[in-house]
């Protein structure tokens, strides 16, 4: 049978209301202070933990992913600035002598400069005289092929840092080569 509510009495003591029911029964309901029950917390702190680690685990996947991204990015940059400022060097040189790993020559508009070009301690460097520029780092491979026929110098960059590998091959044609030590 379902109960009718008749009478609400309040005692003040204890926050206990007397329910008088259609049967006169008396009975005590304990009337709750507001706030949250111990499901409702759980329920709340589980949910919030939930998106408190799926947020900072896709926050630390981008950061790894841009840090990771950076140092391949800078690998490539690298090496093509390295092939890049070769190719600009080398096709106007003249009395060009070529090794496997290094390169000397002049230029036409300095007589007295002699140039160089070669790999050091995973470097490019660069040698005016005997004054050193470095080019490039993280380099693993420089190599040099002369195709005295076609007047053509091919070279070869391969850069390497922890984990990643970038490589350029490209060929210059010298423009003003007068003879070939």
């Amino acid at each position: 049978m379902s109960n009718f509510y008749l009478l609400f009495e309040k005692n003040t003591n204890c926050n206990i209301f007397f329910r008088k029911t259609f049967f006169f029964r008396s009975s005590l309901i304990l009337v709750p202070d507001k706030g949250f029950t111990l499901i409702e917390i759980l329920a709340a702190v589980s949910i919030a933990v939930l998106l408190f680690c799926t947020v900072f685990g896709l926050y630390f996947f981008g950061v790894n992913t841009f840090q990771i991204c950076t140092a391949h990015l800078d690998l490539q940059q690298n090496v093509r600035i390295a092939a890049d400022f070769i190719t600009r060097e080398l096709r106007y040189a003249r009395n060009l002598e070529v090794d496997t790993d290094e390169v000397q020559y002049e230029l036409p508009d300095d007589d007295n400069d002699s140039y160089t070009i070669k790999k050091e301690n995973g470097e490019i460097v660069y040698l005016i005289n005997s004054t050193e520029n470095k080019i490039a780092y993280n380099i693993n491979t420089l190599s040099f092929t002369w195709d005295g026929l076609t007047k053509i110098l091919s070279f070869e960059i391969e850069g390497v840092d922890n984990r990643y590998c970038y490589a350029v091959r490209t060929a210059v044609c010298l423009q003003n080569l007068q003879e070939r030590r």
